[in-house]
């Protein structure tokens, strides 16, 4: 098993996430930005691990409070959601996460800053 063998894609992503809830914020980004490059050249950018990966690195973003990382959160979020409308479909649970999960970061954002994707 190597480095971009899937189990240890999963495995950079949960270490990831721990050290995003543990608050190590800068390395957590850097996990989820790696897991993010592997899942897309192995898997392509439709695939429902690509899309969680995609969906974390724009928590991980968002929880910098930085507003460049912000504004790249969104746009993560927005190509999340297209995606994972056009392979999963309006009503999936990922589609339907990543949907809230933008809302709520444009909620925070201002008023009405744009519609949704």
């Amino acid at each position: 098993m190597g480095p971009e063998h899937p189990q240890s894609l999963s495995s950079m992503g949960n270490l990831a996430g721990l050290l995003k809830e543990k608050g190590d914020l800068e390395e957590a980004e850097t996990l989820f930005r790696q897991s993010l490059e592997h899942r897309r050249k192995q898997l392509g950018e439709t695939h429902p691990d690509t899309l969680a990966s995609m969906h974390n690195l724009a928590g991980g973003l968002t929880d910098t409070g930085d507003a460049d990382k912000t504004e790249e959160a969104e746009r993560l979020y927005q190509d999340c959601l297209c995606e994972s409308r056009a392979a999963l479909g309006d009503m999936h649970p990922h589609t339907l996460g990543t949907m809230e999960q933008l809302a709520t970061l444009m909620q925070g954002a201002g008023p009405c800053r744009r519609a949704l994707p």
